[in-house]
């Protein structure tokens, strides 16, 4: 990107002192040389415009120049809302970079007026934004609905205090995750419903490969049935006892709404954490009692094609999400 904005640089300094390309070419050594006229050339100063004021960048066909803008305004990875710190305005529109600052990705709209209404707003249209689950409602209230339709955006959940190991199965089974996670849950499909066109990534910290395997199997399926309304549990937790502890998380999950409403397309779901440790999830199915430890296997083990039909369900959630 640096590079990127180095040659756009380079060619608006050319621009600016009134340089062609005929003032460029180079001459035949043969050919008789005329002595230049000092009159004639201009300063190589990029501070000093061309004495008519004319700038030859914005004479280019408009297409040509939404191409050089998308070329420099398109980060590769992700931009960043206002950073979470002292000193920024909560209701700032301005995107960086990085998720600390302190530049403003978008130095283009301060050139001039022109260049500020052509590239105002186009870092939304052009690049994935990142939130965590505090500021993304706040940035789309600021949003004007023009570019709340073509939002691209992850959502990241703050990550676990404690990971969910074999002694928080009993918990899950019995109790329901926070009404606060079901609340930003709903929040986000009510956002993708009403913005058919934005692709929204909510990575949550409900499902995590760090928690015990079952717990991660029984929460994802919970996920599956309550938003896709697709029944993994006799393919995944085939015994019954699991049937009633996945149909109580989903009807958790879906809040009273039918499943109609919870199945928006534009909305997946992902673990918290990006990569997914296969020998760490191998492993884990031995931690925990006796009980949970015979379960475990006696579940995976009940699975069409054993353990690795387990494995590639889980790696889907991770590289496509729910």
């Amino acid at each position: 990107m640096t590079d990127k904005r180095n040659v756009i640089s380079s060619v608006v300094e050319l621009d600016s002192i009134g340089i062609s390309l005929s003032q460029l070419s180079i001459q035949d050594d043969n050919e008789n040389e005329l002595e230049p006229d000092e009159s004639s050339i201009t300063p190589l100063d990029p501070s000093i415009p061309p004495p008519d004021g004319t700038c030859h960048l914005f004479r280019l066909p408009r297409e040509l120049l939404d191409e050089i803008y998308t070329y420099v305004l398109t980060e590769e990875d992700s931009l960043y809302p206002v950073p979470a710190r002292k000193g920024y305005c909560h209701r700032s529109k301005k995107l960086f970079a990085s998720p600390n600052g302190p530049r403003e990705f978008n130095q283009l709209k301060y050139v001039c007026f022109k260049t500020w209404r052509e590239t105002r707003g186009v870092g939304l249209k052009w690049n994935t934004i990142t939130f965590d689950h505090t500021q993304f409602h706040r940035f789309v209230r600021n949003c004007s609905p023009r570019n709340q339709r073509w939002l691209r955006v992850t959502v990241l959940d703050a990550p676990n205090d404690v990971w969910r190991d074999a002694e928080y199965w009993d918990e899950v089974t019995s109790e329901t995750i926070e009404d606060a996670w079901v609340e930003r849950l709903h929040e986000l499909i009510d956002f993708c419903d009403a913005h058919p066109k934005a692709r929204v990534i909510y990575r949550t910290n409900v499902i995590s490969g760090k928690d015990h395997p079952m717990i991660l199997l029984l929460l994802g399926t919970a996920l599956v049935l309550a938003i896709r309304d697709i029944n993994l549990q006799p393919d995944l937790l085939p015994h019954v006892e699991m049937e009633g502890a996945v149909k109580r998380l989903s009807e958790h999950f879906r809040n009273g709404r039918d499943a109609s409403v919870m199945d928006v397309p534009n909305l997946r779901i992902l673990p918290l954490e990006s990569g997914f440790d296969h020998e760490g999830f191998r492993l884990a199915l031995g931690e925990g009692d006796d009980g949970l430890r015979t379960n475990a296997w006696n579940t995976i083990s009940a699975v069409e094609g054993g353990y690795y039909a387990v494995l590639d369900m889980v790696c889907e959630w991770y590289k496509r999400g729910i």
